[in-house]
């Protein structure tokens, strides 16, 4: 007859009860411990000391350190992308109501009536400013006011974009405070003074650029039509490059350099492209309030702006 096997449960539970029997409790107690002992066993095995916590605040210090700069121009790489995807629809637009007027431009005026009537025709309207500026408190609403850029009026590009969002540089943090708080304002972006251009009377030795046919020097492909506008500067619809020599070379309107220091254009033939700047005279902060002249004794960037916006006539 085969022996008759214990199941293994049950030989487990005798092999420990006979462990227990051959030690007394109280030294049971001693190997195992009190529950006070058993408390500072895991409080010195599992609590931080002051020098590990100190060690751990320094690496993630220097985690971030090493991090942060390049999340922060993540940041940046992506709003400038945003700004040309902006300035891409708003190109396109303006060629929509060049192909729907017999490749006549949009029109392009300056000053606070601009766009608001006929006789002042315009891309688009209103004044950008702040209210550190009292002298132009009859423009202030015009910062907050998307009529101006989408109402169907003679000259407006708006009914071509649909989109007041895409007037607005996504980079673009600028405000206006009004008497029931701040607001952001409405418009990153102005145009080429020449395109589109007017007045007859002023600038006569550069070429002012009324038709399609008319952009030939510089040619579409050279020849800059919107821009991202630095904060401070943007006023009206029109970007005026100057036209000095010398020690009067410099910025009058000045180009946003607010996507690390890269700045954002749509040229004629409706590409858009990103500008990296060289002289720090075109990097300027931002301080609420329009800047004094900047001249640039260097002048790379006026230069390269200045032969892709108009020539001389010859």
């Amino acid at each position: 007859m085969e022996p008759i096997m214990a199941h293994p449960r049950r030989l487990c539970s005798r092999r420990i009860s006979d462990r227990l029997a051959e030690h007394p409790t109280e030294d049971r107690l001693a190997r195992i411990g009190t529950p006070d002992s058993v408390c500072t066993y895991r409080q010195r095995f599992f609590a931080f000391t002051l020098i590990e916590l100190l060690v751990v605040i320094a690496i993630v210090a220097i985690l971030a350190g090493l991090f942060l700069p390049a999340l922060s121009q993540g940041k940046a790489r992506a709003q400038g992308i945003g700004c040309l995807s902006n300035l891409k629809q708003l190109q396109l637009a303006w060629g929509m109501y060049c192909q729907d007027n017999n490749d006549v431009l949009p029109p392009n005026v300056d000053g606070g009536d601009a766009g608001r009537d006929v006789r002042k025709a315009s891309w688009v309207a209103g004044i950008m400013t702040y209210e550190t500026l009292p002298g132009y408190a009859d423009w202030f609403s015009d910062s907050t006011n998307i009529l101006l850029l989408l109402e169907s009026k003679v000259g407006r590009i708006g009914p071509y974009v649909g989109n007041a969002g895409v007037y607005r540089c996504p980079g673009d943090k600028s405000f206006i405070v009004l008497e029931d708080g701040p607001h952001q304002r409405v418009r990153s972006y102005q145009m080429n003074y020449f395109m589109g251009m007017q007045d007859d009377d002023v600038y006569t030795t550069l070429y002012h650029f009324k038709r399609l046919s008319d952009i030939r020097n510089p040619p579409p492909s050279r020849a800059w039509v919107l821009i991202d506008v630095h904060e401070d500067s943007i006023n009206d619809g029109t970007f005026n490059v100057p036209w000095g020599e010398g020690p009067f070379l410099g910025w009058g309107n000045i180009p946003s350099s607010r996507h690390g220091g890269v700045g954002v254009l749509s040229f004629a033939d409706g590409h858009v492209e990103l500008k990296k700047w060289l002289d720090p005279e075109t990097r300027v902060p931002v301080i609420r309030f329009p800047h004094p002249p900047v001249f640039t004794p260097r002048g790379k960037d006026v230069i390269w702006l200045r032969e892709r916006t108009t020539a001389w006539v010859k």
